[in-house]
């Protein structure tokens, strides 16, 4: 079911290329005025006066798109200008919706000789990053760059949650530091640099075509949860690592940890990982800090510790190599990240939750090193 609004552009807050940030005064009841994104690229850029369309789905719920409606479409608009449009590409994505649109898929343009590879050892070896929320992005990419900032950096974002990567701050603010190289929109993804069909190939092309020097794999803004084991967008983290798996790569998983959270299910480790591994069909290594001695809440990660490693007593968890590892001393990756703009995660700041930010690099620097050791 959707609800919709129709009405007025009455202010413009944010214009980029491929996202609008605008007020619109609605023909509701109480006239009320609405903050609203706008994808300049499936329509134009709106101006003042405009009549639009809006889904105010999201907001009605009170769901997590940070209180924003959606244009839908412009009303009183020339149809002929968007009908006698040159379609780009021969691959829908949102397919059988009323917005499917056309991309350039990058598996149609590339020479066959490039999938001469033997699938099954397609990754050789590499290690991809897989990141359990959106937000973790931005720490990922500055920790990898601090160390080697000439290196390449491929972002793959999947569907598993928003599907415009121009929703993405992250993806738009990197971008333009020149630290996050190209991002690759798989599955009903789309925006990206490059467009790929699914997650597979997506992981082929970015070492195979691309020769990207590290792969982030994680989903946009936006993941869901209900609670339940099964209900919540983390279990797409076990296809990835399947996938991974599969190309013969290694996945590096990054874990979720919060001292901040109210739910008690995602504090400390989150249920989402632990429900993840339990699935998993091959072992992997879960790298998190070995102690928070330096920190303010150290205390309380000494409890978060051993409840995790009670955890591990369990069959379908201990076939996993629980890794502790030194906390990094990366004062200065974060305070470098929070001078290039604000970074926020589930509504919070780093400095917020800080046993988030320290897993999080901790276990990117000792993937990052155990890279380099290998081939050394």
């Amino acid at each position: 079911m959707i609800r919709y609004a129709e009405g007025r552009v009455v202010a413009i807050h944010e214009r980029r290329v491929s996202l609008e940030i605008v007020e619109v005064e609605t023909d509701l009841k109480d006239h009320d005025r609405r903050q609203v994104m706008h994808f300049p690229k499936l329509w134009r850029s709106l101006q003042i006066g405009d009549r639009v369309l809006l889904n105010i789905n999201a907001v009605s719920l009170d769901l997590g798109t940070g209180g924003y409606d959606f244009v839908v479409s412009l009303l009183d608009e020339d149809v002929s200008f968007y009908s006698n449009r040159t379609l780009t590409g021969h691959i829908l994505k949102m397919r059988y919706t009323p917005l499917q649109l056309s991309v350039q898929a990058e598996e149609l343009m590339l020479p066959e000789t490039v999938w001469n590879y033997p699938l099954e050892q397609s990754l050789a070896g590499r290690t991809v990053f897989i990141l359990p929320l959106h937000s973790a992005l931005p720490l990922v990419v500055q920790c990898l760059k601090s160390n080697h900032p000439k290196s390449r950096i491929v972002y793959i974002m999947n569907d598993w949650a928003a599907l415009p990567v121009w929703i993405s701050r992250h993806v738009e603010r990197l971008s333009a530091l020149g630290m996050l190289d190209a991002v690759i929109t798989a599955g009903q993804a789309f925006g990206g640099t490059y467009e790929a069909i699914n997650l597979y190939s997506a992981l082929y092309m970015a070492h195979r075509v691309f020769t990207f020097d590290w792969i982030i794999l994680a989903p946009g803004p936006g993941n869901v949860g209900t609670g339940t084991p099964l209900g919540h967008s983390g279990m797409n983290l076990l296809d990835a690592m399947h996938a991974v798996f599969a190309l013969g790569g290694v996945p590096a998983l990054l874990p979720r940890m919060s001292l901040a959270e109210t739910r008690l299910r995602q504090r400390g480790l989150s249920h989402h990982l632990l429900h993840v591994l339990r699935l998993l069909l091959r072992p992997v290594e879960i790298v998190l800090p070995e102690d928070a001695r330096d920190r303010p809440y150290h205390e309380t990660y000494r409890h978060f510790r051993n409840k995790i490693m009670q955890l591990w007593r369990d069959p379908p968890l201990r076939r996993h190599n629980l890794n502790f590892t030194t906390m990094m001393a990366l004062e200065e990756v974060r305070s470098h990240l929070q001078a290039l703009y604000p970074v926020h995660s589930m509504g919070r700041r780093y400095t917020d939750d800080p046993l988030y930010t320290d897993a999080i690099l901790t276990a990117c620097r000792y993937w990052q090193d155990k890279v380099f050791s290998d081939r050394s």
